[in-house]
This record gives structure tokens, sequence and C-alpha cells, in this order.
């Protein structure tokens, strides 16, 4: 088992897949560039670095990756956690799974508690990077990206799991989630279909009510969302662009001041459908004022 040929095939693994190097110079620097396969749900590591060379002692780098689903099989998230790093910098490049960043978030929790966020930086490569220095770098990471399928993305052999609510969560069940998702949201409507569309407000609900995550979004589900989780401002672009239907594979779109001329129930008929092309929304994400949603009037 310690051969230099299997030795040969792990270390291109680690490098390839893994997306691992580092360097114990200048303070240390600690580098993941993943590549996570489509159709693996996950893969986990832990990584031996020996800052001094004369020594034996080992640090073992311990590094997640995670990708989880969402009620809408066009966006998933991505979740990468490191823990155990002894170096001064640490620098992760996630791939985006050739799909559109939505969002991006990554906090370190350091000595006595302390948090740490910093905002994920585009790549030209089709990722994200985030760096963290010093006690930041050595603390307890965790980098999410959410993403959207787009027209050059093959989700037909990607693999996710459902991430579970978390049993402590950081902040009251009761508290409002500090930022605010789109009112669009299918949070703030019952429906069928297990959890919602925002991961955030789907977690702080699932926490209390789980049947919430495991059968249907019913109405406690929505009255909960609604106490919990704060709507973003109903604001819109008369001009703006939203996906009316396909046509084959090629979306045709409507402006919002298109939508505000059509009839009463052609338009509530349009504002109730949930789909998008790519970067295109669905008429309740992008014309919300139009749409008359019932979370614009909270």
């Amino acid at each position: 088992q310690y051969s230099n040929f299997n030795a040969g095939k792990i270390l291109n693994i680690v490098e390839g897949i893994g997306g691992f190097e580092y360097s114990v110079q200048d303070g240390g620097t600690f580098t993941q560039r993943p590549s996570l396969p489509l159709e693996w749900d996950h893969m986990e590591w832990r990584i031996p670095v020996r800052v001094d060379p004369s020594s034996a002692d080992v640090d073992w780098v311990h590094v997640r990756e995670d990708r989880y689903c969402t009620s809408d099989p066009q966006v998933w998230t991505k979740e990468i956690r490191v823990e155990s790093n002894p170096l001064g910098l640490l620098a992760l490049e996630p791939w985006t799974d050739g799909a559109t960043v939505i969002e991006t978030a990554a906090t370190s929790v350091i000595a006595k508690g302390q948090l740490y966020t910093l905002a994920g930086t585009p790549m030209s490569s089709g990722r994200v990077r985030f760096a963290f220095s010093g006690e930041a770098a050595k603390g307890r990471v965790i980098v999410s990206m959410r993403l959207q399928a787009n027209a050059a993305t093959n989700v037909s052999t990607m693999k996710c799991s459902i991430k579970e609510a978390s049993s402590s969560p950081s902040s009251s069940p009761s508290s409002k989630i500090s930022s605010c998702i789109p009112a669009g949201s299918n949070c703030f409507i019952k429906h069928k279909e297990t959890g919602c569309n925002d991961e955030s407000c789907e977690q702080h609900v699932c926490g209390v009510l789980k049947k919430c995550c495991r059968k249907k979004w019913h109405g406690k589900c929505k009255k909960k969302a609604e106490k919990v989780c704060t709507p973003c401002d109903c604001i819109e672009d008369p001009k703006k662009l939203f996906l009316l239907r396909m046509k084959g594979s090629r979306p045709v779109t409507k402006t919002c001041e298109w939508l505000e001329d059509q009839p009463a129930k052609k338009r509530k008929r349009f504002c109730n459908i949930f789909h998008s092309f790519g970067e295109i929304q669905a008429a309740r994400f992008m014309c919300s004022v139009t749409c008359k949603l019932e979370a614009c009037a909270q």
C-alpha cells in the first residue's frame, strides 16, 4: 500500500479533484481549487501539513465539500468547510459547476467565538475565490455559493444531497432573518412540494416545523416564513424582461410594462408561474409590483 505506483495515483486525485497545494514559506499558504465531479454530492479530505520540516508534528487539515439540493431542481448550493488549518493564508477557489452564481457567503469563527466574514471574488476560470488571512485562516471556515443552472450547465447527471436543518440554530426560531429574500419566493405561499426555494428561510422554518421539509409546504409553513423571513422591497423596472414561456429551446420574454397591460386573470396566471432560463426569471421575481404579491404588502 506504500508503493510509488499507488502514491502517484493518490497524488493525482489530491491535486486534480481535490485541488490541494500548500507552502510553509512566509507564514504559509493553504490553497484548494476543488473540482467536485457532478456525479458526486460530496467529498471529504484530511490533508497532512508539517509546518516545521524538522519536526515530527503534523497538522491534519479537515476539508469537506457538499452539494445541497433545494426545492428548485435548477438551483443548488455548494458548501466547503475547513478546520485545523495551521497556515497564515487560506485560499479557497471552488468550481461553480458551470452555473450562474446567485450569491456567495464566507465566514470564519476564530478565537473566543469571534466571527469574521468576507465576500467571494468571481474568477474568469468559472470559480469564486475566498481568501482568509491571519487568525481567520486558522478558524472554522465555511464558504457557500448558491448556484442556478444556465444554458451551458449539465444537470442531467448532477447529484446533490438534502441538508438537514440544524438542531441548534444560531438564532431564535422566532427572530427575523437579517437578510431579505425575494418577495416572489415560494416560501411565502403554500404549495405541495417540500421546502421552499430560499435555503436560509427554508432551514429557519424547518428547524421548527420539520414536516415543511419532509411532506409539503402547507399553510403553517407559509405563516412561519412570513414571521421569520423578510421579503425584499418590492420595486421593479417597467422595461425589465421576464420569462413568459419557452419556445423549443428558446426563451420568450416580455416586459413588466407589457404584463401590466394584460387582463387581471391572465396577469395572475403569469405571476403564479415559477420557472427560469439562465438569468431570466419568472414574472413574480422581476415584476413583483405588477404581480401584487402578498409578500409585498407585509
